[in-house]
């Protein structure tokens, strides 16, 4: 159980680090540069991060289902789990809007979506808090 919680929380780790990262590193750092250079970086950032950041999430899920399997938590034995589990709900869906808006090159929509999966993600963070204790 405890490779497991490792595990899970060294992916959660790697989703919300590259997360805040992006936000409050790379973002603001590639507003100095002209429209077509930050295109290109963010297209390349996004490209990588995606490569790895999408089997994390995986990663969470599958350790996350196996540990309350464990655990024998439901979503009607805990709040915490079951608002934790509509925050993944967001986070999916964000993540899903995010990938196909920047795709399509629709800034505005993918910076929403990109916003409300780090949000979700921290309300993930929180009511894990909740469901641990």
């Amino acid at each position: 159980m405890h490779t497991l919680l490792f595990i899970h929380l060294v992916a959660m780790a790697f989703w919300l680090g590259g997360q805040l990262f992006l936000a409050i590193v790379a973002v603001p750092a590639l507003r100095s540069h002209d429209e077509a250079q930050r295109s290109a970086l963010f297209r390349s950032i996004g490209k990588w991060y995606g490569m790895l950041s999408i089997p994390a999430l995986v990663l969470l899920i599958v350790t996350g289902g196996i540990m309350m399997n464990h655990l024998h938590l439901d979503l009607g034995s805990s709040t915490a789990l079951h608002h934790k589990m509509e925050a993944l709900g967001v986070v999916l869906v964000g993540t899903v809007v995010h990938t196909i808006a920047g795709a399509k090159r629709k800034r505005k929509l993918a910076r929403v979506a990109s916003i409300t999966t780090l949000t979700a993600t921290l309300v993930m963070v929180w009511f894990a808090i909740g469901i641990s204790h």
